[in-house]
């Protein structure tokens, strides 16, 4: 079963096969199927509210495409949790997504470019920023200064270590 449908490059305005060396997303609409939901390396919902995002999808579509990567022959959500598990709700099999390839977008730099957009488009909760300090920290090995310095005023802290150290905490609370 081939499940790539559509393959646009972004800004390219060309259709075919992704080059790996090209740094640029596609567009493509993809099968339910071809997206591993259960690889939540990138994740940062923290028992998110689905209602309004419900609404808004059913009334109007889903806006912005789920942002995903290549890994193996399936593809790993980068930005895009809620809307892929609302779309799943509301009986979707296929998404419009855009894609990197793994082969040159690494891990850092797409949990930081999730970060990013979902701090810029919603809130997130104290959990899910104590979830984030934790994940920058572990599974993306960037330096405590450097999430002191950098990561805790994105996400409206102060720069200390005393404050990283309380988030640090919460993330361990049930």
């Amino acid at each position: 079963m081939k499940n790539r449908v559509v393959r646009i490059g972004w800004g390219h305005g060309r259709v075919g096969a992704m080059n790996t060396t090209d740094p640029h997303p596609f567009l493509e609409i993809l099968d339910i199927q071809s997206i591993d939901r259960d690889d939540e390396l990138f994740s940062m919902s923290f028992e998110p509210d689905l209602g309004r995002l419900k609404t808004s999808i059913e009334r109007i579509g889903m806006v912005a495409p789920i942002w995903l990567r290549t890994k193996g022959r399936r593809f790993q959500i980068i930005n895009g949790f809620r809307r892929f598990d609302v779309a799943c709700l509301l009986g979707e099999t296929r998404f419009q997504t855009l894609v990197w390839d793994e082969a040159v977008l690494d891990d850092r730099s797409a949990f930081e470019m999730g970060l990013h957009e979902n701090t810029l488009t919603r809130p997130l909760n104290i959990a899910e920023k104590a979830l984030v300090l934790d994940k920058l920290l572990g599974p993306f090995s960037v330096p405590r200064d450097e999430v002191v310095r950098v990561y805790l005023p994105l996400m409206g802290f102060e720069p200390h270590e005393s404050v990283l150290n309380t988030m640090l905490v919460i993330n361990t609370l049930s």
